[in-house]
């Protein structure tokens, strides 16, 4: 294959139009045709297909090469793929505008249908012929437009989905989802496969430690007071601008989880620094449900709020404290009349000979059951940003204070917050119902093509390795009791009490049924479609001199080992749960051994 891709560049290098025939030609034959070696190598050889060339020009052979080589890459994507027994639906859509993302989109996408979509950034593409799939790569790879602006994958999941049951996500970033999500994509039997060309840098987890008795009010609708303590000094110009853009989005955000019944935007500067700097100034608590509120927010933050001056580093953080506790006394606001979330955001903190006084106001603050939200837009490793962040986490007690890094506009860090509990797609191993991988070679598409077969096998694992409910002592003697023979007493009692439960007996069962459903985060021990399990099952894959060497290496298999590999093999060739082992009466250890290698896909798993 690298051979004949060589031959191709030369002989166009040197306009030689007898090889590119010769290659052309045997390109035609289904059994010496080439598919793309990988991405990059088809995008940067690519030929605009919308150019007039002449008939057997140069020109003219390259673009017959360049379309039999990607229809002979679909052809051998689909054989991979095989026949869609069990007729799954999949949306296919890239979260960012980059070319390889999207030319990994297109040929999965197309190589799925017809039982696949294909999302371009905001706009659904046509699939429905090589012509058209030849034009979405021309598109995605010299269009002037590139790929259209993305959408998030929420709105992927709330807008797009539909009836479709498994997600491919194309990605160059991290993708996270917030557990109630994540909860809710399981419950429909939905699966996400996270896909990049490309390494991901994955974002450092965000440190929340909210307290049980605040969860609570949240989840009860405690009214929730929001404040945005911004710095406003010239250092923090593109901040400011996200807090304007963010402002009232902010408070939509917010009202999803709890209702807002005060909000308040504080701006701060630094007189001491920098004569001519204004004092604090700030909306006090507006009520947002209130007519005219929100527009009298929005304009304090777009015409109230100057990126200018600061002077030296510290800044009038004190200054800024005390306004906002001006401001809460002002509104009533206190631990007993709601949750108060200050989100402090900033580049600096304050002066040396200022600690006291800082210490005093954000005591005062904690007392007034405000959840400080440190947001340092800068690195908060050293300077005066660090002593500020230090002095937050210090004062403020263990739930009532988190901490955000690197994130400045305001609306992305009320929804990190809001929906504090989230996972890395790319990263977490024990997400159920979502899988990972990179890569841009043809092999890495052939195995994004038969994710859906991947999902199939970790769930008839994830079925045939389910434990037995435990028994608990009460069951026992309950189950002692119905073989005892009853007096006529008891019959009589067992018969009227059946009349009442056969009445009930369905709407019991159905809701039961319903509710039966495994977390979010599995455990270690627990087999499901996860990306652990996936890595397991690709291990399983690795030819068998790998695992003899790695045996070998570590000294081998017991011979309980072996006998458990092969038992566990023809259990699940033949479909054979693990309980009727258990029920068989072999003995428990016997039988978890066997469940580790059905686990491991025939090797011991190790958890």
């Amino acid at each position: 294959l690298r051979f004949m891709i060589m031959l191709q560049n030369l002989a166009s290098k040197s306009r030689d139009s007898r090889v590119l025939s010769m290659i052309m030609n045997r390109s035609t034959d289904p059994t010496k045709a080439n598919s793309i070696e990988s991405l990059g190598s088809l995008i940067s050889g690519w030929h605009d297909t919308t150019k007039m060339v002449e008939e057997e020009s140069i020109e003219d052979l390259e673009l017959k090469i360049q379309a039999q080589t990607v229809r002979t890459t679909l052809e051998r994507l689909r054989a991979q793929v095989g026949k869609n027994e069990d007729g799954r639906s999949v949306l296919v859509a890239t979260l960012g505008r980059g070319v390889k993302d999207a030319v990994c989109a297109i040929l999965v996408a197309a190589a799925l249908y017809p039982h696949s979509r294909l999302l371009l950034g905001n706009k659904e593409a046509d699939l429905s012929s090589d012509e058209l799939v030849l034009g979405l790569l021309n598109s995605a790879i010299l269009g002037d437009e590139g790929v259209p602006e993305p959408k998030s994958v929420e709105s992927i999941l709330e807008e797009d989905m539909g009836e479709t049951q498994d997600l491919i996500l194309l990605s160059q970033s991290d993708v996270q989802l917030d557990g109630a999500a994540l909860e809710e994509l399981q419950q429909q039997g939905k699966t996400i496969r996270v896909h990049a060309t490309s390494r991901v840098d994955i974002a450092e987890p965000v440190e929340v430690e909210l307290k049980t008795e605040i969860h609570e009010k949240l989840k009860a609708g405690s009214p929730v007071s929001v404040t945005v303590l911004l710095d406003c000094t010239g250092s923090m110009g593109s901040e400011i601008n996200g807090c304007k853009k963010g402002a009232l989005k902010a408070i939509d955000t917010f009202n999803d989880l709890s209702p807002v019944r005060w909000a308040n935007f504080i701006g701060y500067w630094d007189p001491i620094g920098s004569r001519g700097d204004p004092d604090p100034r700030s909306t006090g608590y507006l009520d947002p449900r209130k007519e005219g509120n929100l527009e009298k927010i929005q304009t304090f933050v777009d015409t109230q709020l100057p990126c200018t001056g600061g002077g030296d580093e510290p800044e009038d953080v004190p200054a800024a404290l005390e306004k906002l506790m001006d401001d809460m006394e002002v509104a009533n606001l206190s631990a007993d009349n709601g949750v108060h979330f200050v989100f402090f955001v900033a580049d600096a903190g304050y002066r040396s000979n200022e600690n006291e006084r800082v210490t005093t106001l954000l005591t005062k603050a904690s007392k007034l059951g405000v959840v400080m939200v440190m947001c340092p837009v800068r690195s908060y490793s050293y300077g005066t940003i660090a002593t500020l962040v230090t002095k937050n986490k210090e004062v403020f007690q263990p739930g009532q204070y988190i901490k955000l890094g690197g994130v400045s506009q305001l609306s992305s860090i009320v929804s990190t917050v809001t929906e504090s509990i989230r996972a890395s797609l790319f990263d977490s191993g024990n997400v159920s119902s979502v899988t990972a991988s990179v890569g841009e070679t043809m092999e890495a598409l052939s195995q994004l093509c038969k994710f859906q077969k991947d999902h199939a096998s970790l769930k008839k694992i994830e079925e045939l390795s389910k434990p037995p409910p435990e028994t608990t002592m009460a069951e026992e003697e309950e189950d002692s009791k119905a073989e005892e023979p009853m007096d006529e007493k008891e019959e009589i009692e067992e018969e009227n009490s059946s009349k009442g439960d056969d009445a009930m007996e369905d709407k019991e069962d159905e809701p039961k049924e319903a509710n039966e459903h495994k977390p979010v985060f599995l455990s270690e021990n627990t087999f499901s479609v996860t990306n652990l399990d996936r890595l397991y099952l690709q291990i399983s894959r690795l030819p068998g001199i790998c695992h003899q060497h790695v045996e070998d290496a570590f000294g081998g298999k017991t011979l309980q080992e072996v006998v458990a590999a092969d038992i566990a093999k023809r259990m699940v060739d033949e479909g054979i749960s693990i309980i009727s082992l258990r029920t068989s009466g072999y003995p428990s250890d016997l039988v978890e051994l066997v469940r580790d290698m059905m686990g491991g896909h025939g090797g011991k798993r190790v958890v």
